[in-house]
């Protein structure tokens, strides 16, 4: 028997969509992308295509595109309806793993060739300046040194959230693993969950810099 769309209010449901689509779109993701992830997340059970463009008000080849994109990432996954079988989908529940992928997915990957088109741009100007040689106009001059720029920060932008990147990977694993612990044994304050992950952290910077990286 198939699943009812999600029955959380819908002010907890609206707030959670609105959320998780910007959330995704940040990453790169369509504005259909989060809100589809958020009502499968919510749901109580597999949805197929036609549940969730009834439930969100999307259109069927919005929504289609969204589950390919998130089938595709790893946030939710299919399920043959034993029933129907009808093809359904099911949210990844593990919130950690879901984080760990947005910010190591096709989000980044996307900023990489953005910065790399900016560098191509850069090097363009500079060799059809070289060529023109003084023949060049003074504009030509002002566009390199603009496209310099821009260049530098992009990459400045990438290397920050890659090392953003890198530490919420430690930060997430750490944290997923004293959580996975402490729920066995009736948790800890929030405090020393943080003074752990901050410990690890810590650490590994101290092995990196004795090592030489």
């Amino acid at each position: 028997m198939a699943s009812s769309p999600p029955t959380a209010p819908p002010n907890a449901q609206g707030i959670l969509s609105d959320t998780a689509s910007r959330v995704f779109e940040l990453f790169g993701a369509r504005p259909a992308t989060g809100r589809v992830w958020a009502a499968l997340y919510l749901s109580d059970g597999a949805l197929d295509a036609t549940q969730l463009s009834s439930a969100l008000g999307h259109s069927s080849g919005a929504v289609s595109m969204a589950l390919s994109d998130l089938v595709r990432g790893g946030f939710v996954y299919k399920q043959l309806s034993p029933t129907s079988r009808r093809q359904t989908y099911l949210a990844e529940p593990d919130l950690w793993v879901v984080l760990r992928k947005l910010v190591t997915g096709e989000g980044l990957e996307q900023l990489r060739g953005v910065v790399a088109s900016v560098k191509a741009a850069h090097l363009a100007q500079k060799e059809a300046l070289a060529a023109a040689g003084e023949a060049s106009r003074p504009g030509e001059t002002v566009r390199l040194e603009r496209l310099h720029h821009l260049a530098n920060v992009a990459e400045f932008v990438l290397g920050t959230l890659l090392a953003a990147a890198d530490r919420t990977r430690l930060e997430l694993k750490a944290a997923s693993k004293i959580l996975s612990v402490t729920g066995l044994i009736g948790g800890e304050p929030l405090a020393r969950l943080r003074q752990k992950i901050n410990a690890r952290h810590l650490a590994r910077n101290r092995a990196r810099g004795s090592a030489g990286i």
